[in-house]
């Protein structure tokens, strides 16, 4: 079957899997060209109509169909994006959300980018529905070939010199982006007091407290201050941070003073959110945003596979 993103949107939308060959392909050659590229990858959106940033997506198939396409456009030269992490989990076509998007990437590879996000791993997907998910439409060979792909991912993308995206947040003002380019994420994130790379996936802001604290999600998981923020900006000579990882009403938020920015691009999360979903939107220097509401989808709850795939046992 043809790897082109349309055909196989087509065969999602009309309800039917990819052949299991056409997914193995996907997977291999996303791989090997995800390999290639750093841990913060480097574009421009000056040379573009513009560049999107899209947040959690979550298996909402639906809607990034007809709320981030719809709203934004489909990808191409012109009209760049960052899918900036947790593409997977909870939502019940994480598998149809996982695969366009690297047929996307694949047919522009410069224009395309994908970042990783804290639920591309073993421990999050398991208890969150994308194993099950993936065994029950495909089988555990799958599943594997997945989890090899997301630790091939790059960890953030710097935009025009002047914003990062990354998925969770910050470790420390004092961290620079060459930091975060000696990260080896080849692996399954660490879970370690202080890793680099947990942090990058995990971390949230704070409005209450300077400096770093105790995480709300357990673990070693940190809440950083806009003293960390500024600090970080000024450091690594940048006006903001974009990043993903916590649902909002209005599907954005600005915090720090206006330099750091959350979005998130699922909206109606599992089905009872109630939230929005956005897209921030950089034209040449000029930074704005998109919302939308979620779209009509199939009678399929979320974690359904995980769901059903357990009542068995």
């Amino acid at each position: 079957m043809e790897l082109h993103p349309d055909v196989i949107t087509s065969q999602f939308l009309s309800s039917k899997l990819l052949p299991r060959n056409t997914v193995v392909q996907l997977l291999t050659k996303t791989m090997h060209l995800l390999t290639s590229e750093p841990n913060i990858c480097t574009t421009s959106s000056h040379h573009r109509r513009r560049f999107n940033i899209v947040g959690d997506l979550h298996g909402q198939f639906y809607d990034l169909q007809h709320g981030v396409f719809k709203a934004c456009g489909n990808p191409s030269p012109s009209n760049g994006y960052c899918f900036n992490g947790d593409f997977v989990d909870r939502g019940s076509w994480s598998i149809e959300v996982w695969l366009t998007l690297l047929a996307w990437k694949l047919k522009y590879p410069d224009d395309v980018f994908l970042t990783r996000g804290n639920h591309e791993s073993r421990a999050m997907t398991t208890r969150y529905g994308f194993k099950d998910e993936c065994i029950f439409k495909y089988d555990i060979e799958i599943y594997e070939l997945c989890l090899q792909t997301f630790s091939c991912l790059p960890l953030g993308l710097v935009l025009d010199n002047h914003t990062l995206v990354i998925h969770g947040g910050l470790s420390s003002g004092t961290v620079t982006i060459n930091d975060m380019q000696l990260i080896n994420r080849f692996m399954e994130p660490p879970h370690k007091k202080g890793d680099l790379m947990m942090h990058t996936l995990w971390s949230d802001p704070s409005d209450d407290v300077l400096g770093i604290s105790r995480g709300h999600r357990g673990g070693n998981t940190i809440l950083f201050g806009s003293d960390v923020t500024d600090m970080f900006c000024k450091i690594n000579k940048l006006k903001r941070v974009i990043r993903s990882h916590q649902v909002k009403e209005r599907g954005l938020s600005s915090q720090h003073a206006g330099k750091l920015f959350t979005v998130f691009s699922a909206p109606n999360y599992v089905d009872k959110g109630g939230n929005l979903g956005a897209v921030v939107i950089f034209e040449q220097d000029k930074m704005g945003f998109v919302q939308f509401k979620h779209s009509a989808h199939p009678d399929i709850e979320p974690m359904m596979y995980m769901k059903m795939r357990r009542s068995r046992l």
